[in-house]
């Protein structure tokens, strides 16, 4: 039996559970923001306007990974660490949760499996940058 606030967070169907996060974010966006204390009251209307045109726009893909950016673990090798037929990165995990403990335990669990820490990068990809971190 799910509690209401379980029902409101969407905890009882594990596609939605990150609907209330993506709602908020995008709640917190340049076409919503209406706080006048905010860094973003300098937005005119026709800002606001044109953030909304491109949000309503955009195929439903590419506003998820704008208000949730796709994470990922991959392995890197050194010349001559490889051999001849392999990849010279290699992806481990396809998409890690955007927590700290979620990508903690990804970590530990190539490290357990012999990886070398040194090897390890997260890529963070979203539709505005990529960055790639040094696990």
């Amino acid at each position: 039996e799910l509690s209401d606030v379980d029902i409101l967070l969407a905890k009882g169907h594990p596609h939605l559970q990150s609907f209330p996060l993506m709602v908020y974010a995008l709640l917190q966006s340049d076409a919503f923001a209406v706080d006048t204390s905010s860094p973003l009251s300098f937005l005119s209307l026709d800002d606001r306007f044109s953030a909304l045109s491109q949000l309503t726009s955009m195929p439903p893909h590419t506003l998820t990974r704008c208000l949730l950016p796709r994470l990922q673990l991959w392995a890197g090798y050194k010349e001559g660490e490889k051999c001849e037929d392999e990849e010279e990165e290699e992806l481990l995990v396809d998409f890690i949760q955007l927590r700290t403990d979620a990508i903690q335990c990804a970590i530990q669990e190539c490290l357990n499996e012999g990886r070398e820490a040194s090897s390890l990068f997260l890529l963070v990809d979203c539709p505005s940058a990529t960055m790639i971190v040094q696990s």
